[in-house]
């Protein structure tokens, strides 16, 4: 409507009887009004800015949510001044029935666009605001080195060693920190263990009880994996 500069409906052969009566003073007076009066202030004698004022003491979180507000209100202006340019012109190039008496229409056009600046001063100030008190926080960027000695830390603070050489003693009947004396079956006891079995990690660096790089390591954790997956 506001390219077309006119209220008139543009739809294909609707009937005149059909044509809402839209006018610029019904569309911006009713927009500011529905903001201002969501102060629901009990003293209709405040001034305009004072109930302004009111509604974004309150509603401070709005903006803070939606920064969007801001550009809603500016837009809201931009078109406002399009219809002011036009119903001022002589002859007028917005078809609007306000044109009909121009002292109305200037003093209209004079109240209305005050209302809207202090729409615009307010939401201005709290956009301001809310924006300066936005922090933007970079998120961290580990290098591969940086994740590895994390997964090892990990894994250190985690760690449970197996059968004896745990802080609280073996797990159950068939936990032992050599293989050679582990059952291949588990054992009802094992079956029956809440605590989670000792298995070995396969990351450069992580803990086991077996010196690094030794042929008995090697032997110790493929072993406890290969008879978990059998299990």
């Amino acid at each position: 409507m506001i390219l077309n500069k006119t209220w008139n409906d543009p739809t294909p052969g609707l009937p005149e009887q059909l044509q809402g009566k839209l006018t610029g003073i019904v569309v911006f007076k009713t927009i500011s009004d529905l903001i201002i009066q969501y102060a629901e202030t009990e003293s209709y004698s405040l001034t305009v800015t004072h109930r302004l004022s009111r509604v974004f003491n309150r509603f401070k979180t709005a903006l803070e949510t939606y920064p969007q507000l801001n550009g809603l209100v500016e837009g809201l202006i931009k078109w406002f001044d399009v219809w002011k340019i036009g119903v001022l012109s002589s002859p007028p190039t917005f078809q609007d029935p306000v044109t009909s008496d121009l002292e109305t229409c200037r003093l209209t056009v004079q109240t209305i666009g005050e209302t809207l600046e202090r729409l615009r001063t307010i939401i201005g100030r709290e956009h301001h605001t809310t924006e300066s008190r936005r922090v933007v926080t970079k998120k961290a960027v580990l290098s591969d080195e940086e994740r590895t000695q994390a997964l090892l830390t990990r894994l250190e603070q985690t760690y449970d060693p197996p059968g004896s050489l745990r802080l609280y003693g073996p797990r159950h009947s068939n936990d032992f920190p050599n293989i050679q004396e582990i059952r291949i079956c588990p054992t009802s006891d094992e079956l029956m263990c809440p605590v989670p079995p000792y298995l070995p990690v396969t990351v450069p660096g992580a803990p086991h009880h077996l010196p690094a790089g030794s042929m008995e390591r090697h032997l110790d954790t493929q072993f406890r994996l290969l008879r978990e997956d059998l299990t």
